[in-house]
């Protein structure tokens, strides 16, 4: 389940996926990365996203989410 703390798709993407909160994305792109991290979330569990982390932004980075391979 999504912790408590993590309210907005920043806060989300930070405490999940450890994504700067000042990641050079519009906000358009930080909603969609935020959208499909809760879609995972809902799939696989925080838990499994967190160990499988540099798979899930390499998966973000290949639907077109970019900067993400220089994050890497």
């Amino acid at each position: 389940m999504i912790s408590e703390v993590a309210t907005s798709d920043a806060e989300l993407l930070h405490s999940i996926l450890g994504i700067p909160d000042d990641f050079q994305w519009n906000e358009s792109q930080r909603h969609l990365a935020a959208s499909r991290l809760r879609n995972w979330v809902s799939q696989y569990g925080e838990d499994v996203i967190r160990e499988k982390r540099r798979g899930f932004l390499l998966t973000l980075s290949n639907q077109g989410l970019e900067n993400l391979r220089n994050y890497l």
